[in-house]
């Protein structure tokens, strides 16, 4: 079997093909650059389609689906395979996911499941994501960076913003209300979504006035794609989690930073958090190991439009053996044992399981060590690839 992967910017393609280099996997890697800001890339699909001419290959695997990507092996009649850790999934046109060569894996089970009632295809699986503990085991932290790291709360990633808000601003005032309501109620609940079957045609009729389409946009539509007159469903929801995340984000790390030291890793500042030390953005591969490894306490706050699935960033806290404090999430709680992390239900009750944890030291680390165990047995790359060569046939 030999496969032809496509390497970009994603976070896992270096685990992804440090393990099939493990499993003694042939494979090629292209990393030419898809340009991400347009609707139809067709130079990229001619890019696919030309290595696809040179060699014979048994299926086309990235992280993350790409149309092009899919028209290409569809007409080379090879099999495409995407594992997407993005969520909700790119999905520029939908021809190619009705190709018998697409095979698409997704996180997110919910996501799946509206996937597949959405378009009526079978050929999208759910599959979690994976974390390496064998890189992560190979980097310690020396003295120095154990000094600079060493913290009581850590939060590595962004704020997100508030665009939302002023964007707002031009649409009637009802309706502002409305999606204020909804935003509200969305941030005092986990584990379940309560936007996104509010958002009526009604609803989005309502808000798309030009001034509020002409405000987002650019913020949600690609260069070629025709911008109809209505805002979609899936646009609309994006932008109010991105809110809901925002608020809670800033109001979580702002109540924890007024009880205990808490560090705020990213390359966004904001003037609203008082309470808790900037420390600036770390790199994901060299420094972010350094800060989980060397934190009592993790936090995961989850972006709200990942709605059942497990967030890379809980992998990697666990993975490097860190003590992970997440929102609640389903799938966290349904495939990790409840004594490998905690979640929380609410701001407070983050706030109560942070001092908890922080003050009894021993239960912090049996949690922490747990979570590596679960990891390294139950999460690691090598189960996700044989098992994502199973389901497309490639393997028996």
């Amino acid at each position: 079997m030999r496969l032809l992967v496509y390497r970009w910017r994603s976070l896992t393609n270096y685990d992804l093909e440090e393990e099939l280099k493990n499993m003694g996997m042939e494979f090629d890697v292209f990393d030419d650059e898809c340009d991400l800001t347009l609707f139809q890339d067709h130079h990229f699909y001619e890019i696919v389609c030309s290595y696809l001419k040179k060699r014979e290959y048994d299926a086309v695997f990235s992280i993350n689906y790409f149309s092009a990507i899919a028209e290409a092996c569809h007409e080379a009649d090879v099999m495409y395979i995407s594992w997407s850790y993005d969520s909700p999934m790119r999905i520029e046109t939908s021809e190619g996911l009705y190709y018998d060569t697409s095979k698409l894996f997704a996180f997110d089970a919910q996501e799946v499941g509206d996937i597949r009632k959405k378009y009526g295809i079978s050929n999208v699986w759910h599959m979690p994501l994976a974390v390496s503990t064998r890189r992560f085991d190979r980097h310690i932290p020396s003295s120095l960076q154990r000094k600079k790291y060493n913290s009581e709360i850590s939060f590595v990633g962004q704020l997100y913003d508030n665009g939302l808000n002023y964007d707002l601003k031009n649409i009637p005032e009802y309706w502002q209300e409305y999606i204020h309501a909804l935003t509200d109620v969305q941030l005092d609940t986990y584990g379940k979504d309560v936007m996104k079957a509010a958002l009526s045609e009604e609803v989005r009729k309502a808000v798309s006035t030009p001034e509020f389409m002409k405000a987002v946009g650019n913020a949600i539509y690609l260069k070629g794609e025709k911008k109809p007159d209505v805002i979609q469903d899936l646009f609309l929801w994006v932008l109010m989690c991105k809110n809901v995340t925002y608020r809670e984000r800033l109001m979580l790390l702002e109540m924890l930073g007024r009880r205990f030291p808490v560090k705020f890793f990213s390359y966004q500042k904001s003037e609203v958090l008082q309470n808790v030390e900037y420390c600036g953005q770390v790199d994901w591969f060299k420094e972010m190991p350094d800060v989980f490894k060397c934190s009592k306490i993790n936090l995961n706050i989850t972006v709200r439009k990942i709605v059942s699935g497990i967030p890379q960033r809980c992998l990697d806290i666990m993975g490097c053996g860190g003590f992970l404090l997440s929102n609640y999430q389903q799938e966290l709680a349904e495939l990790v044992p409840q004594d490998a992390c905690v979640m929380y239900e609410s701001i407070g009750d983050a706030c109560e399981k942070a001092e908890y944890y922080l003050k009894h030291d021993y239960e912090r680390k049996k949690t922490a060590q747990r979570g590596y165990e679960i990891m390294k047995r139950d999460f690691n790359y090598r189960d996700r690839i044989e098992r994502m060569l199973k389901i497309t046939g490639l393997t028996k």
